[in-house]
């Protein structure tokens, strides 16, 4: 299973997910009602997410934990583009 990008978002430029490790697993969730799904895994579920609260922005990552989820490279990148860009 792997994570594919379904919106370009700035904090995700540069990772290339097509070539990551496959990911072991992953929390199965549903994106809710006006938030967007920036990956999801290739089955089709949600991976991230994000949406708005109040005057702010939630954020949803859902692998399996570590080490279980493996992709563990791919992850750290993507904390800290996250991190980083303050999405």
């Amino acid at each position: 299973m792997r994570a594919v990008r379904v919106r370009p978002v700035e904090f995700i430029d540069g990772i290339d997910f097509a070539r990551s490790p496959r990911l072991l697993g992953f929390v199965k969730a549903e994106a809710k009602e006006g938030s967007e799904t920036i990956l999801r895994v290739d089955i089709d579920k949600p991976l991230l997410v994000r949406w708005r609260y109040g005057l702010g922005r939630v954020i949803a990552l859902c692998p399996t934990p570590e080490p279980l989820g493996g992709a563990v490279g791919s992850l750290d990148a993507l904390r800290n583009a996250v991190a980083a860009n303050g999405a």
